[in-house]
């Protein structure tokens, strides 16, 4: 199995470990916030240099879990980009 899969779609086996480093908490909360501001048909690709790659992989699996956004996200087939909808 891919590690981006593994880490997006396991985000609650990786979020506890991570809220103990007020570095990771401040990034994912910036990621959700840029998740939040995406207007449809805009995409982002889901990269960002280590350590931020996996805060990044676990914010964007608990974003799309919140589920109750004014748009709608989808990843692509490979995980590589979350695209918004609206």
């Amino acid at each position: 199995m891919d590690e981006r899969h593994d880490y997006i779609v396991n985000w609650r086996e990786y979020l506890h470990g991570l809220m103990d480093d007020p570095e990771a908490v401040a990034y994912m909360n910036r990621v959700r916030d840029f998740f939040e501001l995406m207007q449809p048909g805009q995409k982002v690709r889901l990269q960002a240099a280590a350590p931020k790659q996996t805060w990044l992989w676990v914010a964007t699996g608990a974003f799309l879990c919140e589920g109750d956004h004014g748009n709608r996200y989808e990843l692509d087939d490979d995980y590589l980009f979350l695209c918004c909808f609206a």
